[in-house]
């Protein structure tokens, strides 16, 4: 499959195209080549990420929680997935349409696959 598109959207260019394919692969497709122990790391680089911005904001631990949470959800991650087009990209089984977590989950896979592929400061630029 060219994920050439993708990385346009991404606006990386993936020197192990095999990465992307999976981040964008549910398990509904293929379990055992699936995104999801990405979507596992992706999240606590994420994490670290919008941490280490809004650390700099030099706010108390509560109010820099709130707002890490408010960045880092579901919802705000679905939007950005959606607002990229990404999520027509997604790898998934049939009848796999109205998995709500899905489209989340591949910003965190492709945060993921984006680290390994190029390093922190590759996934901070994506983040």
């Amino acid at each position: 499959m060219d994920f050439s598109a993708a990385e346009k959207i991404l606006n990386y260019t993936f020197k192990d195209k095999e990465l992307l394919r999976r981040a964008l692969t549910l398990s509904s497709y293929d379990f055992k080549k699936c995104n999801q122990s990405l979507e596992f790391f992706g999240d606590a680089i994420i994490e670290f990420i919008v941490s280490e911005k809004v650390f700099a904001l030099d706010k108390d631990e509560g109010d820099l929680t709130n707002l890490r949470k408010s960045v880092v959800s579901d919802k705000s991650l679905g939007e950005v997935v959606r607002r990229l087009g990404l999520d027509k990209f997604l790898i998934k089984g049939e009848g796999d349409n109205n998995n709500k977590k899905a489209v989340p989950s591949a910003y965190e896979a492709v945060t993921a696959a984006i680290y390994l592929d190029g390093g922190l400061e590759a996934a901070k630029k994506f983040v």
